[in-house]
């Protein structure tokens, strides 16, 4: 995994208050913590630092930062956003070593359509959308891949079920759920029987009640 370079400023004024005047100069308030050193409040560039999360997958980047001349490899391990207008707030980076093992979430992607999907009718649940992995920070995988296409309706994914390379650690448990499968809803098939019943012919109560009319009418 490549590094991507970024500039910071130390800012020796914290706070609120601090922080709004950072964001008014075109900066974004950070905190730089980890590897047995003190957090130290830095800021950066607004305008790069919005373009490097638009660009790359930022939670699994590997960045090297260079405060007022000092380099540092550090990664991303949260983004603080405005609620309403998404623009970021504040961010929490985390110093590393490229020789030890650091623990990420890494996205989980489906190849293939599941054939109990396809041919079935199945509805596919996709209840856990990451993994998380220990390894070194350059092993660190843009994404998992895992094929679905021969799934059948009833059959499942569990963490334990995922084939990983010998120098990754899976941080989860065996038995978290990752997807399944699932029969088509109950409403769903109780509406096609309902379809099917109609189409066959008129339903008993309606015709046994065209029958008593029709009786009445010849007893005039």
């Amino acid at each position: 995994m490549q590094q991507v370079r970024l500039s910071a400023r130390a800012r020796a004024d914290v706070g609120k208050g601090a922080a709004r005047a950072s964001r008014r100069a075109g900066n974004i308030p950070a905190i730089l913590y980890g590897h047995g050193r003190e957090p130290l409040p830095i800021q950066l560039d607004s305008h790069t630092f919005r373009r490097l999360v638009a660009t790359e997958a930022i939670e699994n980047a590997l960045i090297s930062l260079d405060i007022d001349g000092e380099q540092d490899t550090v990664m991303v391990k949260e983004i603080q956003r405005d609620p309403v207008s998404r623009e970021i707030l504040h961010t929490d980076l985390l110093r590393i070593s490229l020789t030890e093992t650091v623990t990420t979430r890494v996205p989980v992607n489906l190849e293939g359509v599941p054939l109990g999907v396809r041919e079935e009718g199945g509805i596919l649940e996709f209840a856990h959308r990451d993994l998380s992995l220990r390894c070194l920070p350059m092993e660190i995988p843009q994404q998992i891949e895992i094929s679905v296409a021969g799934l059948a309706v009833g059959d499942s994914i569990q963490v334990g079920d995922i084939q990983l390379p010998e120098t990754f650690v899976s941080v989860d448990d065996s038995s978290v759920m990752i997807l399944s499968v699932r029969p088509p809803l109950l409403r769903e098939v109780q509406t096609v029987e309902a379809e099917e019943e109609i189409e066959g012919g008129e339903p008993e109560v309606i015709t046994r009640r065209r029958e008593e009319e029709s009786g009445e009418e010849d007893t005039d």
